[in-house]
C-alpha cells in the first residue's frame, strides 16, 4: 500500500508531495500556474540529486527550500 507525505504545502493549489511505493519514490508538485508535474525515481539518491537541481534556484524562500530539501532527505 503506497505511503503518501506532505513535503511541503502553501494551500490547496502548491504544495509537493511524495508517495512511496515500496522502493519506488513518487514527488508530485502541484502549482497554480505550471498545473501537476510528477517525478518518480527508483532510488533515494536519485531523488536528492534531482532535489539540489530543481530547488537550487527557485520561487521560495532560503527557509522553505531547505525545509524542502531536509524533508525529502527524511524519506
Amino acid at each position: 500500500m503506497p505511503m503518501t507525505i506532505d513535503i511541503y504545502t502553501k494551500d490547496k493549489w502548491n504544495k509537493i508531495v511524495a508517495i512511496l511505493h515500496g522502493r519506488t519514490i513518487e514527488i508530485i508538485e502541484i502549482d497554480e500556474q505550471w498545473g501537476e508535474h510528477a517525478y518518480v525515481f527508483a532510488h533515494r539518491s536519485a531523488m536528492m540529486s534531482w532535489a539540489r537541481t530543481r530547488f537550487a534556484t527557485s520561487a521560495h524562500d532560503d527557509a522553505t527550500r531547505q525545509h524542502i530539501l531536509d524533508a525529502l532527505a527524511a524519506l
